[in-house]
C-alpha cells in the first residue's frame, strides 16, 4: 500500500539516487509488491532485488548486510518513507570527524490522522557528537532506521533470526560499544503508526512477543561487561512493555517470564548473593510503582 511512497522517497534524496546503492529484499510479500517493484526496475537496473520465500525482517536485513558494497548504510522499512534531506543529512553528520561511527536523526511517526508526537522527540532534539556513556538516554533509541552507520562499525553485527524486536539487539549492541555518535535534530525518516487491520507484525503486541523482547536482552547482556543500572534499566523496559502493551488478562504469566529472565541472568553471569537479591528488590520497586501508575 506504501511501496510506491518509500521508493520515491529514495528517488528524490537530495544527496542523489545516482550515489545510492539501493537493496530490495521482498521477503515473500503475498500482494502486489513484486509487480510494484519490478516497475522500478525497468528505470533504475542498477538496483539490487532479491526476491525469496518468506523468512522474517531479521533474515532478509541479514541479507542486505552481506550483499552491501557502500562504505555506509542505511535502513528503510516498506510503510516508512525518508525526507528528501536525510542521506545528505546523516552523511554530513557521519562524515565530518572520523571516529563518528554513527549518525542519529529525529523520527517522525504519523497515523492515519496525520502527524503525531514521537517517544524519541525528547531525545533526538538538539544537535551533538557525544557517546552512550555520556548520554544514556539515547539507548531509548533502538530501532534501526533513521540512523546512518559505517560498514566498518557493523562489522559481523547482525539480526536474531525468528524473532520479533530484533531491532532491540542490534541497535543497544552497537550503542553500547560507546562509539562516537552524532546527533541531528531534524526529522530525516517518516514512521508509519497503523491501527487498521493491515497492521504490521512489529506492532501485534502479544505474550510471545514479549518473550521476543526477553530473548533479545539476553542476547544482548551476553555480550556487555555486567552493569547494575543497565540491568535495571532493562528489567524497567520489559516491565513497562508488560503493562502498556499486552492485554490485562496476560500480565500474570507475563511477571512469571520476567522473574524468569532475571534468575536465567543472573545465573548466566553467576552474580552473587547480594547482586541477584538487589536487582529481585529493585523488580519488586519496579512493579509497585507501576500498579501505582496504573491505578492512576
Amino acid at each position: 500500500e506504501y511501496l510506491c511512497e518509500c521508493l520515491n522517497s529514495v528517488i528524490n534524496q537530495t544527496f542523489g539516487i545516482e550515489n545510492i546503492e539501493v537493496i530490495i529484499i521482498n521477503d515473500g510479500s503475498t500482494d502486489d509488491s513484486n509487480n510494484i517493484i519490478n516497475s522500478y526496475l525497468k528505470r533504475y537496473n542498477d538496483w539490487i532485488f532479491i526476491n525469496q520465500e518468506n523468512k522474517g525482517v531479521s533474515a532478509a536485513r541479514n541479507i542486505g548486510l552481506d550483499i552491501c558494497n557502500c562504505d555506509y548504510i542505511m535502513f528503510l522499512d516498506s510503510d516508512d518513507y525518508l525526507d528528501k534531506n536525510a542521506v545528505q543529512q546523516l552523511y554530513d553528520s557521519v562524515t565530518k570527524n572520523n571516529n563518528i561511527q554513527m549518525s542519529i536523526g529525529r523520527m517522525q511517526a504519523i497515523d492515519e490522522k496525520g502527524f503525531v508526537n514521537y517517544y524519541t522527540d525528547k531525545i533526538i532534539n538538539k544537535n551533538m557528537v557525544t557517546k552512550y556513556s555520556k548520554y544514556k538516554k539515547i539507548i531509548n533509541v533502538i530501532g534501526p532506521c533513521s540512523k546512518l552507520y559505517r560498514k566498518k562499525f557493523i562489522g559481523k553485527t547482525r539480526f536474531i533470526l525468528d524473532v520479533k524486536h530484533e531491532d532491540v539487539y542490534f541497535s543497544s549492541y552497537l550503542i553500547l560499544k560507546n562509539c562516537l555518535f552524532s546527533i541531528n535534530k531534524n526529522i530525516t525518516y517518516y514512521r508509519r503508526i497503523r491501527k487498521s487491520e493491515n497492521i504490521s507484525i512489529t506492532q501485534n503486541l502479544t505474550l510471545d512477543t514479549l518473550n521476543d523482547l526477553i530473548i533479545n536482552y539476553h542476547q544482548l547482556l551476553e555480550k556487555i561487561e555486567y552493569n547494575f543500572l543497565f540491568y535495571l534499566f532493562v528489567i524497567r523496559k520489559i516491565n513497562k512493555y508488560l503493562y502498556s502493551k499486552i492485554s490485562k488478562k496476560f500480565w500474570k504469566d507475563g511477571y512469571i517470564q520476567i522473574e524468569r529472565f532475571i534468575y536465567e541472568t543472573c545465573k548466566r553471569h553467576t552474580l552473587n548473593f547480594v547482586k541477584f537479591y538487589s536487582l529481585i528488590f529493585s523488580y519488586i520497586c519496579i512493579l509497585y510503582v507501576s500498579k501505582l501508575k496504573r491505578r492512576e
